[in-house]
């Protein structure tokens, strides 16, 4: 039966493909999908929160299509966040109400709660730890907030099995695995001239390309690829670091280490970005190795695989269990690590490996959730 959802992100933004969104769009196949979005601010200073803030909170409700998926805008408010939370959960459900949403599915921490007494089912959906340290003022805030939209919700679902025992030992609730994933096809249907284009662009050329695909913040762990990278030209001299997302992180990081050899490209549209993928000779995970990058599902590990891509990946439990073979698993050594780049470079990938990416491609992931919100 067809059913009215709303979804709500994690965090709306556009430059970047997220989890909420492809599962809303892939959704809208068979129920009727709203999807939330509000600004996001890429600045941290007082000023630009506040313009933000205003900017949300004055908004005329509206919805407008994007294929057969549904924008919403609502008036938003975003700090103080104990403030913010009761206005938004006013706004959240008089617009549930308005448009009889059957169901609200939210990966969101700190912004978005629903009533005690919702008239709709309630899906909370866990993206990635809900906050790196919860003994600071805004963890604490985040805990108690995760906290009680677990106990109201209906169904409990996470990305990865390590975010499954966080829940069970935090919360008490017992969660389903939903999976990250990729649209299989895009990587299958890439033709040869739109590889050649990516590789004349940049002007990668006939040298052995190392690929980093992301949204460079500091836990991408640049810094130590790019020494990484710096130690192992002395071997490789036709070597050269791609990295292929947006990211203040590299642009800080790029006017202390000025090396011709890595390009970056900055955020890539849609059309261009699996082209990248492939033009990639080998492709590298350095994230740094931590609690909340342990627990994390790290979809680009899926991504690489899609495009046949054998891997360096850091010691990260979750790609640990995954245990792909096209994945070489090292610890944050530079010297292991050049190492490993040189064996990957000797690997060839198997026919064999390709079924390992056909669980996670998003139409079969969604139709597993579909099934779930039928019977919610």
């Amino acid at each position: 039966m067809k059913k009215n959802v709303l979804v709500i992100p994690h965090v709306p933004t556009y430059k970047v493909k997220v989890r909420e969104k492809e599962i809303a769009r892939h959704l809208s196949q068979w129920h009727n999908c709203f999807y939330l979005s509000w600004t996001e601010s890429y600045s941290y200073t007082l000023v630009s929160r506040i313009s933000v803030s205003l900017k949300d909170l004055f908004k005329r409700t509206k919805i407008k299509k994007e294929g057969k998926l549904k924008i919403v805008e609502f008036p938003i408010l975003h700090r103080p966040l104990g403030l913010a939370n009761h206005f938004n959960r006013v706004q959240l459900d008089r617009f549930c109400i308005k448009n009889n949403i059957d169901i609200v599915l939210s990966s969101n921490y700190f912004l978005f709660s629903v009533p005690e007494d919702k008239k709709y089912k309630y899906i909370y959906d866990f993206v990635d730890l809900p906050a790196k340290d919860f003994e600071s003022k805004f963890g604490k805030f985040v805990y108690n907030h995760t906290q009680k939209e677990t106990k109201k919700a209906d169904l409990v679902i996470a990305c990865s099995s390590g975010l499954i025992d966080f829940i069970r030992a935090k919360y008490q609730r017992e969660a389903l695995l939903i999976a990250n994933g990729t649209d299989l096809e895009d990587f299958r249907k890439i033709q040869k001239y739109q590889i050649e284009r990516i590789k004349q662009k940049y002007g990668l050329g006939q040298r052995f390309v190392i690929g980093c695909v992301g949204n460079f913040g500091p836990w991408m762990n640049l810094k130590f690829l790019m020494g990484v990278f710096k130690k192992l030209k002395n071997e490789m001299k036709d070597a050269v670091l791609f990295l292929v997302g947006p990211g203040k992180d590299f642009v800080n990081l790029s006017k202390k280490m000025k090396d011709p050899d890595i390009i970056f490209t900055g955020a890539v549209s849609f059309e261009y970005i699996h082209p990248c993928f492939a033009a990639m000779d080998i492709a590298v995970l350095p994230n740094e190795k931590s609690y909340f990058q342990d627990l994390a599902f790290h979809i680009k590990l899926i991504e690489y695989t899609a495009a046949k891509k054998i891997v360096v990946s850091a010691n990260l439990r979750e790609v640990e269990r995954l245990n792909f073979p096209n994945v070489i698993i090292v610890p944050h050594k530079v010297d292991k690590w050049i190492e490993a780049i040189k064996k990957a470079r000797t690997m060839r990938w198997q026919e064999s490996w390709n079924h390992l990416v056909n669980p996670y491609d998003w139409s079969k992931i969604c139709i597993k959730l579909s099934n779930l919100i039928e019977q919610v």
